[in-house]
């Protein structure tokens, strides 16, 4: 697990470098571009990065997201300078946030419930035979945040509680959804993986 302290320390370094120039209007980009520059690295070439927007066949429409993750066979419509990709298509998505306050945690949900409300044709998400996710990944991603106490407080609101598969603040841990990336007896819907538990 070394190899993932090594690739966490290089996003945060990135991430602390681009904060000592608060005044420049590309801090949002960076903060996506070093997320993609790292995901483009370690995701099955099946799977591409991109940014964009998210449709499906009943003509509902999600806005610019910060990082959309698609299979490979997904067409992109082009308009202007927006890409925009079918739902079907669609592995997973990602807001990201430099610091994941119980408002920017608010705001990620916001976004994330709006791809929750998408249909898919055929029922699910294809990735090779035999593995169906049944709605793309809902994944907030932040380079700090509040403390887990606070967050969980947030999620634990019935109208938060299946908005998400996977929050992670670098080199904090990841507060991960039961049933679409891990399942596990009994009722608890979230469990903590902590940094000192996974390096």
């Amino acid at each position: 697990m070394t190899i993932l302290k090594k690739f966490a320390d290089v996003l945060l370094a990135e991430y602390e470098r681009a904060k000592e120039h608060q005044a420049s209007a590309n801090i949002g980009y960076n903060k996506e571009l070093f997320c993609n520059k790292f995901l483009s690295r370690v995701l099955p070439p099946r799977l591409t990065v991109r940014r964009g927007e998210i449709g499906d066949s009943e003509g509902r429409k999600i806005g610019q997201l910060d990082v959309v993750i698609l299979r490979d066979d997904t067409p992109s419509l082009t308009f202007g300078e927006a890409d925009a990709f079918l739902a079907e298509g669609v592995f997973g998505v990602i807001e990201i946030k430099s610091n994941l306050t119980k408002t920017k945690l608010q705001e990620a949900l916001t976004t994330l419930k709006r791809i929750k409300s998408l249909k898919l044709l055929g029922g699910g998400v294809m990735i090779t035979a035999g593995s169906v996710l049944n709605h793309p990944l809902r994944c907030i991603f932040a380079y700090e945040g509040a403390t887990w106490q606070t967050l969980l407080q947030e999620l634990s609101k019935p109208e938060n509680y299946d908005v998400a598969d996977l929050r992670c603040i670098l080199k904090q841990g990841a507060i991960i959804s039961q049933g679409v990336l891990l399942k596990w007896e009994g009722n608890t819907p979230f469990i903590f993986a902590m940094v000192k538990q996974l390096l």
